[in-house]
Formats: structure tokens, sequence, C-alpha cells
């Protein structure tokens, strides 16, 4: 009686289920609005966890992405292999965002601002991306409803604003100079 075992035969899995690791697979559209450290909540249960990582790597079939979730409370209730249902709190649903164009938006030693009008003419104001919408991105930053900000003629504004040798001129003067190149 009994069975003979090869080398490479495991007699037994042991596994740690706590903390538990969950693939939860969502549409690459909502990817910039998850983060780590935000919430999951794991089917009918109610069992939460927090996202630890998001995958970079596109599903092909689908063109979704993968988040993995750790779960370290009631994973008793849960089974390796388990398909459920899961819940990702997304950044929008507790930070202000305010949508803007894409062109509004320039990048400079990797950060990204925006050109807010003020009374003295534009003021530079950085922005967060919290996503990105085919022709708008949904930023966070020091920004109010009211704000109008430079969609065109950044390049303009960009040297009024921030080259110190335009400090007194006119926004027409610098137009007219930066034409005649």
């Amino acid at each position: 009686m009994g069975e003979s075992v090869t080398q490479d035969k495991a007699l037994y899995t042991i596994g740690n289920t706590t903390p538990l690791w969950i693939k939860i697979h969502v549409p690459i559209s909502i990817i910039g609005s998850i983060t780590n450290g935000n919430t999951v909540v794991i089917g009918a249960n109610n069992i939460t966890g927090k996202v630890i990582s998001t995958s970079r790597m596109i599903h092909t079939a689908d063109q979704g992405v993968t988040v993995m979730a750790e779960i370290n409370q009631r994973t008793q209730e849960l089974i390796p292999g388990q398909l459920v249902s899961a819940k990702v709190e997304l950044i929008s649903d507790h930070l202000q965002g305010y949508k803007i164009p894409r062109q509004a938006l320039f990048s400079e030693a990797g950060k990204k601002y925006v050109f807010k009008q003020s009374a003295q003419g534009f003021t530079l104001v950085e922005v967060s991306i919290i996503s990105q919408e085919q022709e708008h991105y949904i930023v966070q930053s020091a920004l109010n409803s009211t704000d109008k900000l430079a969609v065109t003629g950044i390049a303009i504004v960009f040297i009024y604003v921030l080259l110190p040798e335009t400090k007194g001129r006119t926004l027409e003067e610098i137009e007219k100079d930066w034409s005649a190149h």
C-alpha cells in the first residue's frame, strides 16, 4: 500500500494566508485614480484591505490592469484562488479635483504646472494629476472653480512669468520680440 513519490513532487503545500494578497482586475481608464494605500472592500462580507501595488502591464484582451491589495484581517473567510468582487476606493472619491484642458498643463523639471490668471498677469501653480481623459486632465492643486487658466500661448506666458529678462515688460512687447525671431 502506498505510492511511490519522486524527489520533485510536493507532499504538502504550506501557505501563509495572513496577509492575503488579492489580485484585482480594473479598467485602464481608472488607473490614474488608484494609488497605494487606497481602501479595498472585498465581497459582501465587507472585508477590507489596502492597495499595495498597481501593475503597469496592460492586458491585451480587454485593456485592463491588475491592482494588488493586501488583506490582514478576516483572511480565514477567503480561500486562496477564490473569485470575489472588490470595490477599490478612487482618489477622486475623497479629493477635490479640477478638470482642465490638456493644453493648459505643461511640465518643467518633472513637475506639472498651469498658469492661473491673476491681477499681475499670470501666476505659476503646481498641480498633481489625479486622472486623465482623452482631452482633459483631472488635477489637484491650489486652484478654485472660478480661476481662469492660460490654455493657448503657453510658451509666451512661460517666458513672461519665468524669465528674469522679461520683468517690467508687457506681454505685447515680449510677443513682438518673440515673433521677430
